[in-house]
């Protein structure tokens, strides 16, 4: 009788490294060979196979470094859905919002990136209300959207609000950009804040990593950077995402016949550019540091 079972082994990383030997070339030999190393590649279905070991990978690969100093915010769009006249411009609110969020240390930027965030902004009033004592009372409602550029998911959609009374001095004009200077940081404020908790507690999927590896160099020189790309690939994977263990066994009459163990990295790289290539001083290996977008595997 055959039972066959299907369970993961975290604690064999060796046995699934010597179980995989002698896969990468084979990898290499399908895959390889089609792989841009040009700057900016675009490589939208490369999934970095973490855990397929040979010969050309025993070279060590410097750990990964990911690139987390920043969070990059775009603000797409600001629209004015106001139904009614109001005596307040929204000229003030756009540069107003690009520092309230720099200020925060966020880079706003005036065009998308492949990892950060999209800002959309729909305000449907903003303007000035007279209290029944006379006083200035500024009003702000706004819808706000925000968006993981990479994954495309929506990380918030709320409303923010700005009520407040005002002292204003002055002519008319004055008031009025006095006003508009006001409520616009005190819109740009709310929207900040809660941007700034959304993307706190979202763990985007993707990120960029920079890596550094090297191969034998027993062949071309394109061949050995072809190879410690794939290295440092693979390590960027490891040091982003973690390695996924599969195992496989097959017992007949109560004995082992058969035991498979399967390395994968869990995530695929998107996007990637070659930032140096050398050979080593003894001139026996070629040196690769590259920078990969990751995107973790669901």
């Amino acid at each position: 009788m055959t039972q066959a079972s299907r369970r993961s082994r975290a604690a064999w990383p060796v046995l699934a490294i010597c179980a995989l030997l002698g896969l990468l070339p084979n990898w290499l030999a399908s895959g390889a060979a089609s792989t841009s190393l040009s700057a900016s590649v675009a490589a939208p279905a490369l999934i970095a196979q973490s855990g397929a070991r040979s010969e050309s990978a025993d070279v060590a690969a410097a750990p990964a470094t990911p690139d987390t100093s920043v969070t990059t915010i775009w603000i797409s769009s600001l629209l004015d859905q106001r139904v009614a006249a109001h005596d307040l411009p929204l000229a003030r609110l756009s540069s107003t919002l690009n520092a309230a969020f720099g200020q925060e240390g966020f880079t706003v930027t005036t065009s998308p990136t492949d990892v950060g965030y999209e800002v959309q902004l729909t305000v449907e009033y903003f303007g000035t209300v007279k209290s029944g004592s006379g006083k200035h009372i500024g009003k702000a409602y706004a819808d706000v959207l925000i968006k993981d550029l990479c994954s495309q998911a929506i990380i918030l959609r709320t409303r923010c609000v700005a009520d407040f009374p005002m002292k204003l001095k002055g002519s008319k004009e004055k008031k009025t950009r006095q006003a508009a200077d006001l409520l616009s940081e005190a819109l740009a404020q709310r929207v900040v804040e809660a941007a700034s908790v959304a993307i706190g507690q979202h763990n985007s999927p993707c990120r960029w990593v920079t890596a550094e590896a090297e191969a034998p160099l027993t062949a071309t020189k394109k061949d050995c950077v072809e190879i410690a790309t794939l290295n440092a690939m693979r390590s960027a994977c490891e040091q982003a995402f973690g390695l996924n263990i599969f195992a496989e066994t097959t017992v007949r009459d109560l004995g082992d016949v058969e035991d498979i163990v399967q390395a994968r990295g869990a995530g695929r790289v998107l996007r990637y550019e070659l930032l140096d290539t050398r050979v080593s001083p003894d001139s026996l290996s070629c040196i690769v540091t590259a920078r990969f977008l990751l995107m973790r595997d669901n």
